[in-house]
């Protein structure tokens, strides 16, 4: 969610210099079946790639990801206003298909409870039926949530109040990767190659009646709407391809774009309208009034040999970020959260975050931890990866790193190369002037810090002196592993490994396909009598690490 830099919540003294954090009240009207994404009425603050920079020689004039089988059977959200969480979890199962995990059908259902209001009165303050969502609260869904099949929980099957009344389903996947895109007309050759990576774009358009053409199947709207017409019209698709030369003589007569092309979207609503082809020219088409864009570039497979700690609960919202006393960004900021490690899967496999920066360095450390508080000497902090951050928004970034501890904190240091102060997505409250709260956040509160220069601050503790009631959490993530070749996953490498694989060759015990991972140590594809002579040699100290290393998912 962007932010409005004139709503100051917080004025702090840090290192001789002022930081104030910020934070943005949203507008919302919805009503009817369209109406389902909630506008986001805040001025835009992510630093999106130049279209120069896009490789728009190297896009075709045409593409449909339908074609290349990267789509799934359209579906039907019927009357209730979820056009949202059909967006997000369409998203997902193409990405499932273009990364090669087969198709799936995803349980819209289960993203709609988990993006409503809990019993303790946290997360969105919203109606499942009647009320709309913000983007935000679909993707945070796909990371944060995780995704259930249909058959876990079918469309409009139940009648539960609260999320926590339905059975809970363990996730099959999460999204890993998730890149932000600026408006289709802002730059439209970033916007195909998402779709060519991803499979499918979630975005929205505002859709009224008088602008469809039924025979082509196509959508033109030339005129501009009051935000009252925009809430009620705005409507959350897939953007599954495009066709340049699409003719502007197929839109409705009279109301004609200037120019040839569209683009090619998968509908929610059944065999009505299926898909659509939306006017290049549509002056709400992919609308940031409407927030976030976003693609699924990266998946992270949940198993029993995978563990995904979190402090935020549902997911980035916010960008936190900082100013200097003179008004000028902080442009470099380590960004901190505190886990509790499972020594049954010590190994870090990857590590997740979530920014706006385009273009910055990222610098990830392992932080020791002393009575809960992260160790503010950066002499003692391990340095796990480094890169620069290509798009906004979420990145999964593997690593290799087996952590000895109970508790301690990942890190991860953002610094700016252009003018856009260091940020990392947060999880925090959402006001609208006019309703009060439409998102409350369940803080952890002693788990995210923020570490600028010499200083560094609770974050919670930060928000709350400010005057806000909730404070935040930081949108770090890590991906925890069993260790490689602790088959039998008791949190050590031991003889018994050995032997399991032995009973596993001879049939005294089956092994899931997630056993491969850990049970191949000596990498060369297949769990053979190999794996427990390199786990004994391991054991008796005549290799110290094992050939094999975790793929990331």
């Amino acid at each position: 969610m962007k932010k409005i830099l004139s709503a100051v919540i917080a004025v702090m003294l840090i290192a001789g210099a002022t930081v104030t954090a910020y934070a943005k009240e949203s507008d919302s009207i919805q009503s009817g079946r369209t109406g389902g994404v909630i506008l986001d009425k805040s001025a835009p603050n992510v630093s999106y790639p130049s279209q120069a920079a896009s490789g728009s020689s190297n896009l075709p004039e045409y593409y449909s990801s339908v074609d290349k089988g990267y789509v799934t059977p359209v579906k039907d959200q019927k009357t209730q206003n979820t056009c949202i969480f059909f967006s997000a979890t369409a998203a997902m199962e193409s990405s499932l298909l273009r990364n090669g995990y087969g198709e799936y059908d995803l349980s819209e259902e289960y993203a709609n409870y988990w993006a409503s209001k809990r019993k303790d009165g946290t997360g969105w303050q919203r109606d499942r039926v009647n009320i709309g969502a913000f983007p935000y609260a679909g993707y945070g869904y796909l990371s944060t949530g995780g995704v259930v099949l249909e058959s876990d929980l079918p469309y409009m099957s139940r009648t539960e109040q609260f999320f926590e009344d339905i059975e809970y389903k363990e996730p099959l996947f999460y999204a890993g990767g998730i890149k932000l895109l600026s408006p289709p007309c802002a730059n439209p050759d970033e916007f195909k190659a998402a779709i060519m990576e991803c499979g499918g774009v979630s975005g929205s358009f505002a859709y009224y009646t008088d602008n469809y053409n039924s025979a082509t199947k196509s959508y033109y709207c030339g005129d501009t709407h009051t935000d009252a017409e925009l809430a009620s019209g705005g409507h959350a698709v897939l953007f599954v391809g495009w066709d340049d030369n699409y003719p502007r003589t197929n839109f409705r007569q009279g109301a004609q774009p200037k120019n040839n092309g569209a683009w090619l979207i998968k509908n929610s609503w059944g065999s009505t309208m299926s898909y659509i082809w939306v006017s290049y020219e549509d002056n709400y088409v992919g609308s940031d009034l409407f927030g976030n864009n976003y693609g699924i570039n990266g998946i992270i497979e949940n198993h029993s040999c995978n563990e995904l700690l979190k402090v935020d609960s549902y997911g980035t919202i916010y960008d936190t970020r900082f100013t200097n006393g003179d008004g000028s960004p902080v442009k470099d900021a380590v960004f901190i959260n505190v886990f509790d490690f499972n020594s049954i899967m010590p190994s870090v496999r990857s590590v997740e975050f979530s920014t706006s920066n385009v273009g910055a360095d990222y610098t990830i450390y392992y932080i020791p931890t002393q009575n809960g508080i992260p160790d503010s000497n950066e002499k003692n902090w391990k340095e796990l990866a480094s890169g620069v951050t290509s798009y906004a928004g979420t990145h999964n970034i593997p690593v290799t790193y087996k952590v000895k501890d109970s508790q301690g904190a990942i890190g991860v240091r953002i610094s700016s190369n252009d003018d856009m102060p260091a940020s990392l997505g947060s999880c925090e409250s959402v006001i609208d002037p006019s309703q009060g709260y439409l998102f409350k956040p369940a803080v952890k509160g002693d788990r995210s810090y923020v570490k600028i220069g010499s200083y560094s601050m609770n974050l919670t503790d930060f928000y709350l002196s400010s005057g806000d009631e909730f404070g935040a959490d930081l949108t770090i993530r890590a991906v925890m592993n069993v260790q490689i070749g602790d088959v039998n996953k008791d949190g050590s490498v031991d003889i018994s490994d050995a032997t399991h694989i032995q009973n596993y060759l001879v049939g005294n015990v089956q092994f899931s396909q997630e056993y491969q991972e850990i049970s191949d140590v000596n990498g060369d594809g297949s769990i053979n009598v190999g794996d427990a002579t390199e786990i004994q040699k391991y054991i008796a100290g005549v290799i110290s690490s094992f050939k094999a290393t975790f793929q990331n998912h």
